[in-house]
């Protein structure tokens, strides 16, 4: 779906020849997952190409946060970057073509719970899949893949005051399900 003047751009950015072949291996390995993402959530193969096209650029201008290609913190990272590519691409199209597409027709955010319970318990990664956006996908560049506040904030286009508030938000939201899960037990 992306074309390939879009990796020749996006290496034409990249200056260090190691950073040239990382991209491009990651560029082949998780450009049709991304295409898919963004298609779940724009639904016009046109947008979707644009966004993903969007989101590789941002990606080939910050190589130095991935480490490793094939890993699940860099695929984590890029459907996170798409899916907020793809989300913001969609509320400017519908402000300026009063295009009407509804939430129910956009997909959920999913990551994969079974490479998060290896690292988290079961019970809190449940909890944690269950908080709403952008909740989640800060909470889980946080503590599952190790960003730190600045870094999200550049990966998702924030300022490093929202991250931070989102932070404090989503942990207080995991604490309040944890408590309430908890109660629960007890009393049953």
């Amino acid at each position: 779906m992306v074309s390939f003047d879009v990796l020749t751009v996006c290496l034409a950015m990249i200056e260090d020849e190691n950073d040239k072949k990382k991209f491009e291996k990651l560029y082949r390995t998780y450009k049709d997952l991304m295409c898919h993402k963004a298609l779940g959530i724009l639904k016009d193969n046109h947008y979707a190409e644009d966004a993903v096209s969007i989101a590789l650029f941002h990606v080939a201008a910050h190589m130095d946060m991935v480490e490793h290609v094939e890993s699940i913190r860099t695929k984590h990272l890029l459907m996170t970057i798409t899916q907020r590519v793809s989300f913001n691409l969609y509320k400017k199209l519908k402000r300026e073509k009063n295009r009407m597409i509804s939430f129910e027709d956009i997909e959920t955010v999913e990551f994969p719970a079974m490479d998060m319970a290896e690292e988290f318990d079961d019970f809190v990664s449940s909890k944690i899949l269950e908080l709403s956006s952008p909740y989640k996908e800060v909470i889980l560049l946080k503590y599952a893949d190790g960003y730190s506040n600045r870094e999200i904030a550049t990966l998702l286009e924030l300022t490093v005051s929202n991250v931070n508030k989102i932070v404090t938000r989503g942990k207080r939201q995991l604490e309040q399900a944890l408590k309430k899960e908890w109660e629960h037990e007890i009393n049953r």
